[in-house]
């Protein structure tokens, strides 16, 4: 297999800055979750059936970034940071008339 492209480390660390900037916490603290992209060019959904298919994944995805809360409970701050793809970065605030969700 060869070397890993997605994501990259510079992606990572910009993630860290950010939800470390909007979080108030040390960049240290910030955890991600990373789910590429999978394509399917051969066989979708018949793997239902018990059929073959040629699944695979691409060099995009979701990055999240977080902190921990330290309990089971999800605590929202003001504004939460997705990384979606090397192009977009998508900002969801958290506002008293609901999600708002803008892409940069």
């Amino acid at each position: 297999m060869g070397e890993v492209s997605w994501p990259t480390p510079e992606e990572l660390n910009a993630i860290r800055k950010i939800v470390s900037e909007m979080s108030g916490r040390g960049v240290e603290e910030v955890q991600i979750a990373i789910s590429p992209y999978r394509i399917c060019p051969l066989g979708a959904h018949i793997d239902h059936q018990g059929g073959a298919v040629l699944a695979m994944t691409i060099d995009k995805g979701i990055l999240l970034g977080f902190v921990p809360s330290g309990d089971t409970q999800f605590h929202p701050s003001s504004r939460t940071a997705l990384f979606v793809s090397k192009e977009n970065l998508v900002l969801a605030e958290v506002c008293e008339s609901g999600l708002v969700i803008s892409v940069l």
